[in-house]
């Protein structure tokens, strides 16, 4: 008899050991299945992402384009949605205003320009002052030429608005002086009177406004935009603008290697 309920105990113990380990089993599964799913969803959320992101960007670029064509006030969602081939309703999606759109640009244009300007003055330092101008100025034709767009931005909006400060991001206009100048006073001997910087920094920005900015020099000197003859004659020009200041200081024997101040 004892033997006998021994022997039910055993198999009632590996009963319930049986159904605690396909219990166990159901949980694992579950919870395995559940972290399959909280990962396929984490990933679709990411694609969803990674899908928003590359459709605002292709906005921006549109938008880009579109305003190095026409200033913010002539420029429309629709020739953005026409220039990115998309329906204007999902610019609105993601911009939901034209000056919220402008503003964007102008923004990543900003940013853009910040690691553009730092390869522009790199080792200028080094360079000896009789061509240090020279080589900004090859520089500086090299990156305006790559960005062309950003350039055009600027010229068309700068050139046909009464009153800059109703451009959306206009606030970035004067930090970008602002950085030009303090690198040029870094950079480049302090030969002169900050009032003179300034009417060198403006001169030479608006004069690549207007070379590069747009095509219409180009066309009055009857040469191709994109030639290397008109890129030639832009540096030239540039060049023999700038470079007597360069002579002067020399012959003044004023030019020190010393980096100023800057305020």
């Amino acid at each position: 008899m004892d033997t006998t309920n021994e022997q039910t105990n055993i198999l009632q113990a590996e009963g319930d050991a049986g159904i605690k380990g396909r219990l166990k089993k159901k949980r694992e599964a579950a919870k395995n299945k559940l972290l399959s799913a909280t990962k396929a969803l984490a990933q679709k959320k990411r694609k969803g992402v990674a899908k928003g992101e590359a459709a605002r960007q292709k906005i921006l670029e549109a938008a880009r384009l579109v305003f190095s064509r026409y200033p913010y006030h002539a420029a429309s969602i629709r020739m953005i949605a026409r220039e990115g081939g998309f329906d204007h309703p999902l610019i609105h999606y993601y911009f939901p205003t034209k000056a919220i759109l402008f503003g964007e640009v102008a923004r990543q244009m900003f940013e853009e320009f910040k690691v553009t300007h730092d390869l522009l003055t790199t080792g200028l330092e080094e360079i000896e002052p009789m061509d240090r101008m020279e080589v900004f100025i090859g520089r500086a034709l090299d990156s305006a030429f790559s960005n062309q767009e950003t350039l055009g931005v600027l010229t068309q909006n700068m050139a046909q608005t009464g009153n800059i400060e109703e451009i959306p991001g206009y606030h970035y206009i004067p930090e970008v002086f602002a950085q030009v100048r303090k690198s040029f006073v870094e950079k480049f001997p302090a030969w002169i009177s900050e009032e003179d910087a300034d009417r060198l920094i403006y001169s030479f920005t608006s004069l690549l406004f207007m070379y590069v900015g747009t095509t219409c020099q180009a066309q009055v000197m009857r040469m191709e935009f994109d030639s290397p003859e008109y890129r030639e004659w832009v540096r030239g020009t540039l060049v023999t603008m700038f470079r007597p200041h360069v002579e002067k200081a020399l012959a003044m024997g004023d030019v020190t290697f010393q980096t100023p101040n800057v305020k």
